[in-house]
């Protein structure tokens, strides 16, 4: 497999698993937590999912002209927008309550996020260093 069908492969792979991750954890929250074995599964899979997408992206970022056309920050809109929504609907109506993965993603998902732009951000200053 080669870097960019490498890239598109995890790309597709993390993204899935996003959708797919939100979606069980928002059946979990409405449904009073009957997918609770599945969350807590789906949860690690998609943080090491997740994980080894980030640091692709890096690792190629480092070694390579990598630029990256993807936007992580959709991903971070879309993770804090769900929460937020679960949040007030728990707060309304306290029979709800959120998956406790939920949190633990969220936040894996931030880190990664800001691991990535800093990387990003430090890899631009070397570039502007060298011209």
């Amino acid at each position: 497999m080669d870097l960019k069908h490498g890239q598109i492969f995890w790309k597709r792979l993390a993204d899935f698993w996003a959708l797919f991750t939100l979606t069980l954890f928002t059946l979990d929250f409405f449904t009073r937590h009957q997918f609770k074995a599945s969350a807590t599964a789906i949860a690690v899979i998609y943080v090491a999912i997740l994980g080894t997408f980030a640091g692709q992206k890096e690792y190629f970022r480092w070694k390579n002209k990598y630029i990256s056309k993807f936007f992580g920050e959709g991903f971070v809109i879309l993770w804090t927008a769900v929460l937020a929504i679960l949040i007030v609907i728990a707060f309304i109506n306290q029979s709800y309550d959120l998956p406790d993965e939920m949190a633990i993603v969220y936040i894996s998902v931030l880190t990664f996020f800001f691991v990535t732009w800093k990387s990003k951000t430090l890899k631009e200053q070397r570039l502007a260093k060298k011209r």
